[in-house]
């Protein structure tokens, strides 16, 4: 006896066609399943066989061969575990072959015959469709992601039960009606929104101007000043995704495994990875081929908190995605490309690359209040509580990025401004050789210096008195 089932396996963003061939014979009893399978393929004999005994069936004790064609292309993922039992009853008799005919199926299979979602759904949806598929059987749980897609006709299981009688026509399920791209829209809460940053006018007027001509976003300043929380506001802003974006943007999340119980996005990412992150992690990679950070931020906003305790070789690897808009990942035994645009670009001063992500750095201040030490030979004696005596020199303007007066004690923060005759740590770097980085004379060091002394200069120079009358404990050239 021999079934087929049409089913989907899924590379990168896109899915791809897989007949699922089950031949039953007499002999000894035997499971096997040939077809370039991988580990969590081949463990699926266990999952089929606990979920059809546990559904009521029994198991076949003939031998069955299952094949998964085409055989030269690797098959991953649980997502074989529903069109396997079904087939394997289709070959017992229990289901009608015409009945699995231009039908599509694919979902995981607990021990107990409960349908689980898999991942991947929407790709391998939107790719069948392209092929002419026009009814699917999938999991429950991935009805939310392909609410939207019109012209398939979707039915949602919840176990392999239900489904078999759903195709022996004993309790039929009703396809699920699409949902409107609008009504999706219009149901969305934000959990962080924009209007809720209380001050931080000029930093909010920034942000506004770089959401509405996709700009670069520099965010400097003391821990808790708001950096953090105005950047994951800054989605709410952005304009509404289209339909075609939001596909997009889901078919990403889909294939990475982390589409929200809501299915659809109908909000711009927003992805925040930690300074330690890797390249692979960054741009994509892995055995499979999967998806990184700046593709799961596709269509939104990728935030590099602490920019510069990033490694220069994971910044190096942004640029050129960034520029092209996509990533090609090659593996040795995958290959994928990924889109990479984000409406925030970040460009650095000098640099040619029109897109850098957003970052922020907390090494400087936000600009209210501000400041500055005296210079001079009583730049010491605000540290003692004595108000200096002596003039500073001011022989020309220097100005420095403001402190908040409210700062703590202790080892103060470091700041991105330099007093007069002090210089910044990273100018100071900026002049000496590094092994691998470049000379002193290296105009992409001495253009990075610059451009973070030029950032720092925001105020003219003064003192700004402490509201409870104590006196400021900062080291001379830091704030």
């Amino acid at each position: 006896m021999l079934a087929f089932v049409s089913s989907c396996g899924l590379t990168g963003i896109d899915g791809f066609k897989v007949s699922v061939e089950i031949n039953m014979a007499h002999g000894m009893p035997q499971f096997e399943i040939v077809g370039l399978p991988d580990a969590s393929v081949k463990e699926s004999r266990e999952r089929v066989r606990a979920a059809l005994k546990n559904s009521g069936y029994q198991f076949p004790a003939e031998r069955m061969t299952v094949n998964l064609a085409p055989a030269d292309m690797k098959k991953e993922g649980p997502a074989f575990d529903l069109p396997i039992a079904l087939g394997m009853l289709a070959c017992m008799g229990l289901i009608d072959q015409a009945a699995l005919n231009g039908l599509c199926v694919f979902g995981e299979l607990s021990l107990n015959g409960a349908v689980r979602p898999v991942r991947g759904a929407l790709p391998m949806v939107i790719s069948e469709l392209e092929r002419g598929m026009k009814r699917f059987l999938l999991p429950a749980g991935n009805a939310g992601e392909v609410s939207c897609i019109e012209g398939a006709e979707i039915i949602p299981v919840d176990t392999l039960a239900a489904a078999v009688r759903h195709l022996t026509g004993e309790l039929p399920i009703q396809p699920q009606a699409p949902v409107a791209y609008r009504q999706l829209i219009s149901r969305r809460q934000f959990s962080e929104d924009f209007c809720h940053v209380k001050g931080q006018a000029k930093a909010k007027r920034a942000l506004e101007i770089a959401a509405a001509g996709s700009h670069n976003v520099l965010l400097i300043g003391p821990p808790g000043s708001g950096k953090t929380l105005m950047a994951r506001c800054m989605p709410t802003i952005l304009p509404d995704m289209t339909f075609e974006e939001a596909l997009e943007t889901t078919r990403i999340h889909s294939a990475a495994g982390i589409v929200p119980p809501t299915g659809l996005l109908t909000e711009r990412p927003f992805r925040s990875p930690h300074h330690t992150a890797s390249h692979a992690s960054l741009v994509g990679g892995g055995p499979n081929a999967l998806p990184g950070e700046i593709s799961k931020a596709h269509n939104g906003v990728l935030f590099l908190d602490e920019l510069p305790e990033y490694r220069r070789d994971v910044l190096e690897a942004l640029r050129q995605p960034m520029e092209d808009g996509f990533v090609t990942i090659t593996r040795v035994n995958a290959q994928s490309t990924y889109p990479s645009r984000e409406p925030l670009p970040l460009r650095e001063p000098g640099q040619p690359h029109p897109t850098v992500p957003v970052y922020a750095q907390r090494d400087t201040a936000l600009p209210e209040p501000h400041f500055r030490p005296p210079a001079g030979p009583d730049r010491h004696a605000h540290r003692s509580g004595v108000h200096p005596g002596g003039e500073a020199k001011r022989d020309r303007p220097v100005r420095v990025q403001r402190q908040h007066p409210c700062a703590g004690g202790g080892r103060p923060e470091r700041a991105a401004g330099a007093l007069q005759g002090h210089r910044h740590p990273l100018q100071r770097r900026a002049q000496r050789p590094h092994p691998g980085r470049g000379l002193p004379d290296d105009p992409r060091r001495q253009g990075a210096a610059a451009g973070l002394h030029r950032a720092a200069e925001a105020v003219q120079p003064g003192l700004y008195p402490h509201p409870q009358g104590r006196p400021h404990h900062r080291r001379p050239g830091w704030l």
